[in-house]
């Protein structure tokens, strides 16, 4: 047990991965070695290791096993274990060499475990099973959610994506979205083969977005009811849990793709089933502490230790999964009301990018007399909006634009006869605002 601890301290310096040892270790340990490592099998009713170090496999019950804290020290504490103890906590450590051994996406480290995963007993089916399972004991569980994520969720091809994208106008013109295969031969050669890998891509990465969407369905129902302060290895537990929400939020499988727009939006859907969890986290009137110390149970949830640091970094990874959500839904009511406003100046004949800028090009412009203010004519050129409130314009060429003239001159109409009714803007605040959609 002391030599993994040892060799998972040699696979990283200062929070960077060191390829090289980690290559060496998951190659003379997890290939050469592997007999050493517990095959796992998690059922509904009986979760059990396998020991395939002797002559005979040997099984061991999971369900068995004691919350054996993982600080021990003392080695007359280790000595008084039982072999089965023993066993598994040299499991959990050779779960935690394993975890190192992959981190930072070492593609030779993860191909050699996945290449042996069944050997190994940490295929993705009997880590999400593992995690699952109320029968394992929440050191397991956290070592093996530790290992899932980055084994299987922080890890090529996956890349960051954002949920709260900044809202643009004209989301529908072309540099805004991913054409459709017959609308490819319209399109530059030198986008195209771009735009057919971006989608071949989508296509290539869909197994492995369900698998992953399987623990984003599972993850709500793990988290307790209510934190006691003194269940170290059950907050623990939790920790790992935020971690994996944490990764799958940033690897946009809290995200919706839209291949038209070419951008993510958010999940309403996965976040509503989750936020109650996050809430219970964060809420501290039900977390319990025993005595300890000179502290009463209520002063003991407040002094700085082992088992309040846990419960309170589980509450800031909370705030900041929220944060995040906050942040897309923000974004995303701006980009339907932005959508909305596509939709009413496409009613005035401005239905693309190219033909503001044409209409903005091909004016006469002149100061409107009463207007004021220091702002130069071509700073708001480039406004729409200021446009409309501080020129008017003269239209040239051969592009009917008596509407918006009528409009630019005489702004009382965006009051008394605007581009849009009263029901689309009830329609647009419900889609906006309701409970429903967000």
């Amino acid at each position: 047990s002391r030599m993994a601890k040892f060799l998972a301290e040699t696979c990283c310096a200062d929070g960077f991965p060191l390829r090289s040892n980690q290559d060496r270790v998951t190659r003379e340990v997890f290939v050469g070695m592997r007999n050493l490592v517990c095959s796992m099998r998690i059922g509904d009713d009986e979760a059990v290791m396998i020991d395939h170090a002797g002559d005979e496999p040997v099984r061991i019950s999971l369900t068995e096993m004691l919350m054996i804290d993982e600080t021990w020290e003392d080695r007359k504490d280790y000595e008084s274990l039982t072999a089965a103890q023993k066993v598994f906590i040299f499991q959990l450590e050779m779960l935690e060499l394993m975890s190192w051994c992959a981190f930072g996406r070492n593609e030779f480290a993860c191909a050699l475990l996945q290449e042996h995963a069944e050997q190994l007993g940490v295929r993705f089916e009997e880590l999400l099973a593992a995690v699952k399972s109320n029968i394992v004991p929440d050191q397991m569980r956290q070592k093996c959610c530790n290992l899932l994520i980055r084994l299987h969720i922080d890890r090529d091809p996956y890349e960051p994506v954002s949920m709260a994208v900044n809202a643009r106008v004209w989301t529908g013109s072309l540099y805004g979205r991913i054409p459709a295969p017959s609308e490819w031969d319209g399109i530059q050669p030198e986008y195209q083969p771009n735009i057919r890998e971006l989608c071949n891509e989508i296509k290539r990465n869909a197994p492995r977005t369900e698998q992953l969407a399987a623990v984003r369905d599972a993850i709500p129902t793990l988290f307790p009811d209510r934190t006691s302060v003194d269940s170290v290895q059950r907050n623990n537990f939790t920790l790992a849990l935020l971690d994996c929400v944490i990764a799958l939020v940033e690897f946009g499988h809290y995200s919706t793709f839209d291949p038209r727009s070419a951008s993510f939006g958010p999940d309403f859907a996965a976040i509503q089933q989750l936020v109650p969890s996050l809430l219970k986290t964060l809420d501290g009137r039900g977390d319990v502490c025993a005595p300890f110390g000179n502290f009463s149970a209520e002063e003991a949830r407040f002094q700085e230790s082992e088992k309040t640091l846990a419960v309170m970094h589980a509450k800031l990874k909370a705030l900041q999964i929220l944060h995040s959500f906050f942040r897309s839904a923000e974004s995303e009511r701006i980009t339907r009301f932005t959508r909305f406003w596509e939709g009413m100046l496409a009613r005035l004949g401005l239905d693309s990018p190219e033909k503001v800028n044409h209409l903005l090009q091909s004016q006469a412009v002149t100061e409107v007399p009463h207007c004021t203010g220091s702002e130069g004519k071509q700073g708001k050129r480039n406004s729409l909006i200021g446009w409309r409130q501080r020129y008017k314009v003269v239209p040239r060429g051969s592009i009917d634009h008596e509407m918006i003239e009528d409009m630019v001159r005489d702004q009382q109409l965006w009051t008394t006869a605007p581009p849009w009714t009263e029901a689309e803007l009830d329609a647009l605040a419900q889609d906006i605002f309701s409970t429903e959609s967000q």
